[in-house]
């Protein structure tokens, strides 16, 4: 059997292109009408650049419509963008005598270059639901597609603590949280916030929250969690958290350990606070922004 060959819609007139286009499966084609800056300059010859820019928002439109816009001058200087006060009929006219009558919707206007676009959106989309409804029908009949072995999963871009293995997630033993009070809290404050981004499973965080907390303290560690909380701007939380513990740590290690943020807002009701933590938000940014 002989495959139909499509005419070129360059070559095809407005009663073939409308006809068509009512053929076509209903819908909107995606994205913006694809302009030709010559042709639009011949279109436009001898108007004014805001003019020309409101007859490119008007193609846009009747494009994303399915190409077509009512006859009518309200209509039409909404979509196009024109200010409706004093003389805006006169604009609108200008753009309403370069469109097309439509053969074949009543009270409509079209352009040919519009119904092309769409056109060629409909042959594309036909097209690819073909592709796609053949491969079904492949996949169908050599097997379905849950009898593959499971695909390897990606490696996780995340920061695993110096002696806490990310592989393993049953080593976590249950009773573990319970029998830390401080790591209870911890969890019970921060452990959705920490799994929200489904990058770690939650016994991976609680065994972070663990060697965490081990290194700087319960202070210092809501501190770090709470800054990557409230700045909003962090996308990996643990990766952000573990190397701010690191930092901390070294801090403390090298005898420059600064104060808690809890204690120096009791030493100094505030002012101190507020200062680290525009510090802290600085910092968040240049590293995360």
């Amino acid at each position: 059997m002989t495959k139909r060959s499509l005419p070129n819609p360059n070559d095809m007139d407005l009663d073939e292109l409308e006809a068509e286009v009512a053929e076509g499966e209903a819908g909107s084609p995606k994205g913006s009408f694809p302009l030709f800056v010559d042709k639009l300059m011949t279109d436009t010859l001898g108007w004014s650049d805001d003019l020309r820019f409101k007859y490119i928002r008007l193609l846009d439109q009747m494009y994303k419509l399915g190409g077509y816009l009512p006859d009518d001058l309200k209509v039409i200087a909404e979509v196009s963008g024109i200010n409706r006060a004093r003389n805006w009929r006169e604009s609108a006219e200008k753009l309403r005598c370069i469109l097309l009558k439509s053969q074949k919707k009543t009270g409509f206007l079209t352009k040919k270059k519009v119904l092309r676009e769409v056109v060629r959106w409909l042959r594309h989309k036909d097209k690819s639901s073909k592709g796609g409804q053949a491969k079904a029908e492949k996949t169908s009949a050599t097997g379905s597609a849950t009898d593959l072995p499971p695909p390897i999963p990606p490696p996780l871009d995340e920061y695993t603590p110096d002696g806490v293995s990310s592989s393993d997630d049953a080593t976590t033993k249950p009773n573990e949280r319970e029998a830390d009070p401080e790591l209870a809290v911890i969890c019970d404050t921060f452990l959705a916030y920490l799994t929200k981004d489904q990058r770690n499973t939650k016994r991976q965080v609680v065994e972070w929250l663990k060697q965490w907390l081990d290194d700087v303290g319960p202070d210092d560690l809501r501190e770090i969690i709470g800054t990557a909380q409230c700045s909003g701007r962090v996308n990996n939380p643990c990766a952000y958290i573990g190397r701010s513990v690191s930092n901390r740590k070294a801090e403390r290690q090298s005898g420059h350990a600064r104060p808690s943020l809890q204690a120096a807002h009791r030493r100094t009701g505030g002012d101190e606070i507020d200062a680290a933590f525009d510090n802290l938000d600085r910092m968040v940014l240049g590293e995360f922004g």
